[in-house]
């Protein structure tokens, strides 16, 4: 039976990778393309174990890469880590969890992504994550925050804010450094207010 539920959530994790990599093509490639992006091989597992040994890996970190060079200003600006399931991932936990209880699994999935955004020398860093039975939701760095908002500044554009939620990180793990607030909002929404142009500018740092 334990086995059973493990294949099933491979499945399951593999169709959400699929999806996730469809749903980003469409809106980078503004809905001419379905096929940008691909889940990496072994999900990011080969890239990190060579980062490990000092050595890098193009196009594999993270949970997603490119298959047409049209998709690569995205991978090379975004480090992408999905998660499917783990319900008790949820934002709350980041900032009510009492110290000495243990750290909250969202929190662990942003340091993975932190970690492979490292590896792979992007300028970002994402993580993709849908609870049973809920939306979508993605979550990314302040500093990412602030390009969205530089480029519809430049743009005279405004993006609607009310439709983010800025969650305080107050945990962070030993090998920390740098994230000190993950804004998280519907993956529906991200797609809908966040142009592709944000990630095709050498100086989105």
């Amino acid at each position: 039976m334990e086995n059973k539920k493990r294949v099933n959530g491979s499945r399951k994790g593999s169709a959400f990778e699929r999806e996730i990599c469809k749903k980003l093509s469409l809106w980078f490639s503004h809905g001419n393309r379905e096929d940008l992006f691909h889940r990496t091989a072994g999900s990011g597992a080969r890239s990190t174990v060579r980062a490990k040994k000092g050595k890098a890996t193009a196009n594999s970190a993270g949970d997603i890469g490119y298959l047409d060079a049209i998709g690569k200003p995205l991978i090379e600006a975004i480090t992408f880590e999905l998660k499917c399931g783990y319900n008790h991932a949820d934002t709350t936990a980041l900032i009510d969890t009492l110290p000495q209880r243990k750290k909250p699994q969202l929190l662990e999935f942003v340091w993975q992504a932190v970690i492979s955004s490292q590896n792979a020398k992007s300028r970002y860093w994402a993580v993709i994550h849908k609870r049973n039975g809920k939306q979508t939701l993605i979550h990314f760095p302040l500093s990412m925050w602030m390009k969205i908002q530089e480029h519809y500044n430049e743009t005279t554009d405004t993006v609607m804010a009310e439709h983010y939620t800025f969650v305080q990180v107050t945990y962070l793990p030993s090998q920390g450094g740098g994230v000190k607030c993950v804004v998280s909002t519907p993956l529906t929404k991200f797609l809908e207010v966040v142009p592709p142009e944000v990630f095709c500018q050498k100086s989105a740092h």
